[in-house]
């Protein structure tokens, strides 16, 4: 097929056909059009065909992504934002968002999307109704820690922005950055509604055939990527050990539950466990202990026979034995490792985790029995150890000890 300098129509013609199977070749025609034909100022349409063949390059050691996306945005400037169409400053706005994503130091990451910040932020200017430059706003703002401006981007984009220009939908990363954003703010729950609400429009438009396939796939992508965008903060208020905030968010997930799993309790388990090992005082410690307990018993409660639970009665069990007891001989922690002991060995698919439970259940009622002169059944626990290799040795040990004080039947022999 022909092309002509002098009918632009022609090479849109050929991409049209080429675009496919040859996106190197309709490039190289459109540059070779600006170097003839300067006056059309095609330089948005060639930065999309850079932008195009830089996704499909491998992303190497040796940056060849990085720099092809470099080029897209070189081209971009070049062109200049204010000779760029409403839909060629939002295709920017995405090269520059994935520019950053394939930075490795932050203070790259960061530069790239200060450019995304001007570029949308004269898009918005120039239309104030459009909503896909408040989206790569808020995006930017929330990126660069700028929590106040992204949730001023997101009270306007969800309030305000003319969603019926471009038939524009809410995106899945719309209320993960206004829930981020909200969080770092400390508004807790707000921030956790708007992140499940985003999932839950990630799951409703990946399966919405009235969309485009792109929009599916985008959405579908989005979401995924937000599955633990809540564990994250979780996290990272651990760190800085902000305890009541990250048992907050994770009590505050439960509560919208219709129906809580025992991995729901488990969470908040651990952030209790957590918060326990940096405790030093017995006193802010014992505070602790009392809510902890509290929530332990409801768990066993409500799912005594769930395979999980063997850890909730390891942990009660294990609170007791080393804040509330002197020693296994006062048994105080008995009735918890006797449950958790009853539970795994009734377990026909153990994990090392389970013979751990296990292993260190039968120590614990071994010894409790054994220091209780009930040898008999300090012995059957000792049996119990010695069927795992683990604890073999001690089980052995405490064995041949609860034999050595059994009273010997007839015969002289010990039973």
């Amino acid at each position: 097929m022909e092309v002509n300098p002098l009918y632009e129509e022609s090479y849109s013609r050929y991409a049209d056909i080429m675009q496919k199977d040859d996106p190197e070749g309709v490039l190289k025609m459109y540059l070779r059009l600006r170097d003839e034909r300067p006056d059309l100022h095609i330089g948005g349409t060639i930065a999309a065909l850079q932008f195009a063949l830089a996704l499909k390059a491998e992303d190497d050691t040796l940056g060849t992504k990085l720099n092809l996306l470099k080029k897209a945005i070189a081209t971009y400037e070049e062109e200049g934002n204010e000779t760029l169409e409403d839909y060629e400053l939002q295709r920017f706005c995405a090269l520059l968002d994935v520019t950053a994503d394939n930075c490795k130091e932050a203070d790259e990451k960061n530069f790239y999307r200060e450019k995304m910040l001007s570029v949308a932020s004269f898009g918005h200017e120039r239309d104030v109704t459009n909503p896909q430059f408040l989206s790569y706003m808020l995006a930017a703002n929330t990126n660069l820690t700028r929590y106040e401006d992204a949730i001023k981007n997101a009270n306007e984009l969800f309030t305000q922005a003319d969603t019926a220009k471009l038939h524009y939908r809410f995106m899945p990363f719309d209320y993960r950055w206004h829930g981020v954003a909200l969080m770092s703010v400390d508004s807790l729950d707000a921030g956790v509604d708007r992140i499940l609400e985003g999932l839950d429009i990630g799951k409703k438009l990946s399966y919405d055939d009235a969309v485009s396939f792109s929009t599916r796939d985008l959405a579908a992508t989005q979401a995924n990527q937000m599955n633990k965008d809540v564990t994250n903060i979780v996290n990272n208020l651990i760190l800085k050990e902000r305890w009541d905030d990250a048992r907050h968010i994770r009590e505050y997930q439960l509560s919208k539950k219709d129906s809580a799993e025992i991995n729901d309790y488990l969470y908040i388990v651990s952030i209790y466990q957590q918060q326990l090992q940096t405790i030093k005082e017995a006193a802010e410690r014992n505070a602790l202990m009392t809510p902890f307990i509290q929530l332990l018993t409801k768990i066993e409660k409500d799912f005594p026979t769930d395979p999980d639970v063997c850890s909730i009665y390891y942990t009660h069990a294990g609170l007791i034995s080393n804040y509330m007891e002197e020693g296994p001989a006062e048994g105080k922690a008995e009735p918890y490792f006797q449950k958790c002991f009853n539970l795994e060995m009734n377990n026909p698919s153990r994990s090392a985790t389970d013979d751990q439970y296990l292993g260190l259940s039968s120590h614990y009622l071994c010894v409790h029995y054994y220091q209780n002169k009930n040898f008999e059944k300090a012995k059957r626990y000792a049996e119990a150890m010695m069927e795992l290799d683990a604890y073999y040795a001690t089980g052995e040990t405490l064995y041949n000890a609860c034999v050595m004080q059994m009273p010997k039947a007839k015969g002289g022999r010990r039973r």
